[in-house]
C-alpha cells in the first residue's frame, strides 16, 4: 500500500512538471504568427514551414525581443499561486447549483464501419530526402564514443557535449562543418517572398516597436494588405531578383508527371482535395516504360543544374577515407583522426588540394547578372544611398531604376547581354 501511494505522489509530481515546460521564443512567435491573415490563407500543411521561414528572416534584434517576451511568460508561469487552499476549495452558489443538477448523458459515438476504420491511402510519391545533418550532430555523435561522456548518466551526456561544443573555436569546428556539408545533399536556400522582405523591413519601424510583441505580426499583416500595388512592387522585384540569382533544384520524375497531370481534363473535373490522391494512383499504375521519359528528363535537368565546388579540406577528406589507416578505425573516430592529419599537414602538401579546389571553383559556370542587378551594385556605392537606413536602400534603388529613362538603362542591358554571352555554357548530354 505504501509503495502504491508513493507511486501516485510521484505521478502527480511528474504531471505538474510536464505542465510547467518553459515557453521558447520561437513557440511564442509561432503562436502569434498563426493568427496573421497571411499565414491563415495558406494550407494547414504549409503554415508551420512558412512561419519557420519568417522566423529565419527576422533580424537578431527582433529575435531578442521575442526571447525577452518568452522569459516574461516563463517567469509568470513559475510564480507560485497566492490563493489559499480553503478559498480555492469553496465553490460559488451558482456553481453548487450547477453541480447538483444531474448531468445530461453524453450521446454514444457511432461505431465506425469497416470502411471508415481503414487508414487513409497515402500518396506514395518520390522518396523523401534525408534530413540535413548539422556540424553539431556530427560532433555529438563523435563525442558519444568518448570515455568521459560514456561515464556520465544518459540524461547528462547531451548537455556535456553541448558545453564542449560551445568552447570550441571556429577552426576546431571546421572539420565537423565540412563533414556535415559532405554528408548532406547540396541544397540551396529558398529566396524570401515579397511579404517576408516587407516583414523584415517593417520590424525596424518605431510604430511596430511600440506595440506589444503579440500584436506586431497582426499589425504588419494589416499594413501589407493596405499597401498599394505600386508600393508592393519594389518588394516583388527584389524577390524576383533573389529568386533568379538562386539556382533551382531539378524537379523529380514524379513532380514532372504531377505538372503534366494537372492539365488533364479528368483531373480538372475532380474536387481540389481529391486531385493529388488521384494523380498518385495514376503514377502507381503507370508502367516503367511510361515513367522512363520523366526519369530521363529529371536526370537531364539535374546534370544541367550547377553544383557547388568542394573545398580543399573536402577533397582531402574524400581521399583520406580511402586509406587503410582510417578504415581500420571505428566509424566515430575517423573524422577526428582525419582532422588531426589535416592540421598536421604542411602547407606544401595542402597546396595541391587548394589548387584543385580553386580549379573546380573557376570551372563551375556562374550565372550572368541582370541589368537591374548591375544597376543595384552601382547604386549601392552612391553617397545618396549610403546615407539612407539599410531597410530603405533597396526601395530607393528600385524607385531610381523605375524613373530611369530607357536610354540610361541601355548600358546596363548591353553589359548584362555581354556577360551572358561570355559565360560558359554547359555542353548538352
Amino acid at each position: 500500500m505504501q509503495t502504491l501511494s508513493a507511486m501516485r505522489v510521484a505521478a502527480r509530481l511528474l504531471n505538474v512538471q510536464l505542465r510547467c515546460f518553459a515557453v521558447s521564443a520561437y513557440s511564442a512567435y509561432v503562436k502569434e504568427a498563426m493568427k496573421s491573415a497571411e499565414v491563415k490563407k495558406l494550407p494547414s500543411k504549409e503554415r508551420i514551414a512558412a512561419v519557420g521561414k519568417l522566423w529565419k528572416g527576422l533580424p537578431a534584434t527582433v529575435r531578442k525581443q521575442w526571447e525577452d517576451y518568452a522569459s516574461k511568460l516563463n517567469s509568470k508561469a513559475a510564480a507560485p499561486a497566492s490563493v489559499p487552499k480553503k478559498a480555492a476549495q469553496k465553490k460559488p452558489a451558482a456553481a453548487k447549483k450547477a453541480s447538483s443538477a444531474k448531468p445530461k448523458p453524453k450521446p454514444k459515438a457511432k461505431a465506425k464501419s469497416a470502411v471508415e476504420k481503414k487508414a487513409p491511402v497515402k500518396a506514395t510519391q518520390a522518396p523523401k530526402p534525408a534530413k540535413k545533418i548539422s556540424a553539431y550532430h556530427v560532433f555529438v555523435k563523435a563525442m558519444n564514443s568518448q570515455p568521459e561522456i560514456l561515464a556520465l548518466p544518459i540524461h547528462q551526456r547531451v548537455s556535456a557535449a553541448a558545453k564542449k561544443w560551445k568552447v570550441l573555436s571556429a577552426q576546431e569546428k571546421k572539420p565537423y562543418v565540412d563533414q556535415a556539408q559532405a554528408t548532406n545533399p547540396a541544397t540551396q536556400k529558398k529566396a524570401p517572398s515579397a511579404y517576408q522582405l516587407f516583414v523584415t523591413q517593417t520590424y525596424a519601424r518605431d510604430e511596430i516597436k511600440a506595440l506589444p510583441m503579440e500584436k506586431r505580426l497582426k499589425r504588419i499583416a494589416e499594413l501589407w494588405k493596405a499597401l498599394p500595388e505600386k508600393e508592393k512592387a519594389p518588394f516583388v522585384e527584389e524577390t524576383a531578383r533573389l529568386k533568379s540569382a538562386s539556382p533551382k533544384k531539378a524537379p523529380s520524375a514524379y513532380q514532372l508527371f504531377l505538372k503534366q497531370a494537372f492539365a488533364r481534363d479528368e483531373i480538372k473535373a475532380l474536387p481540389m482535395e481529391k486531385r493529388l490522391k488521384r494523380i498518385a494512383e495514376l503514377w502507381k499504375a503507370l508502367p516503367e516504360k511510361e515513367k522512363a521519359p520523366f526519369v530521363e528528363e529529371t536526370a537531364r535537368l539535374k546534370s544541367a543544374s550547377p553544383k557547388k565546388a568542394p573545398s580543399a579540406y573536402q577533397l582531402f577528406l574524400k581521399q583520406a577515407f580511402a586509406r587503410d589507416e582510417i578504415k581500420a578505425l571505428p566509424m566515430e573516430k575517423r573524422l577526428k583522426r582525419i582532422a588531426e592529419l589535416w592540421k598536421a599537414l604542411p602547407e606544401k602538401e595542402k597546396a595541391p588540394f587548394a589548387e584543385e579546389a580553386a580549379r573546380l571553383k573557376s570551372a563551375s559556370p556562374k550565372k550572368a547578372p541582370s541589368a537591374y542587378q548591375l544597376f543595384v551594385k552601382q547604386a549601392f556605392a552612391r553617397d545618396e544611398i549610403k546615407a539612407l537606413p539599410m531597410e530603405k536602400r533597396l526601395k530607393r534603388i528600385a524607385e531610381l531604376w523605375k524613373a530611369l529613362p530607357e536610354k540610361e538603362k541601355a548600358p546596363f542591358a548591353e553589359e548584362a547581354a555581354r556577360l551572358k554571352s561570355a559565360s560558359p555554357k554547359k555542353a548538352p548530354s
